[in-house]
């Protein structure tokens, strides 16, 4: 994940994304890169300050 305030990367371990992804690669067909997925948003502490 990216969050695009600052600019930090943290990284996603996350057994819900995991299996989203299975899903899209099962539904659709396409095998996704797991290494170069990014989502982007705003962080916690990005959205906190705000």
């Amino acid at each position: 994940m990216s969050c695009t305030e600052c600019g930090k990367i943290f990284h996603m371990e996350n057994k819900i994304a995991q299996n989203l992804i299975e899903k899209l690669e099962n539904t659709e067909g396409f095998e996704i890169c797991k290494e170069k997925t990014t989502l982007y948003g705003i962080c916690k502490e990005c959205a906190e300050n705000k």
